[in-house]
């Protein structure tokens, strides 16, 4: 089994710019947004948690 060579310095950062999680073909921009946001890191979480969510009633408001 070969290995990978290391990245070049350019290579590097031209990955940091690259998004894996959201292409420009999907739709979902909000998804990816949501994922940053938070920091979640695995997209099975984001699917879990999400209807979770959806399905909570509304925090009300506390300011007097």
């Amino acid at each position: 089994m070969s290995s990978m060579r290391k990245l070049k310095y350019h290579e590097q950062k031209l990955l940091k710019k690259v998004n894996f999680v959201e292409w420009k073909s999907d739709g979902g921009h909000r998804e990816a947004a949501v994922m940053r946001r938070y920091h979640i890191q695995d997209r099975e979480d984001y699917i879990k948690a999400t209807p979770m969510l959806a399905s909570s009633a509304p925090v009300p408001c506390l300011d007097t």
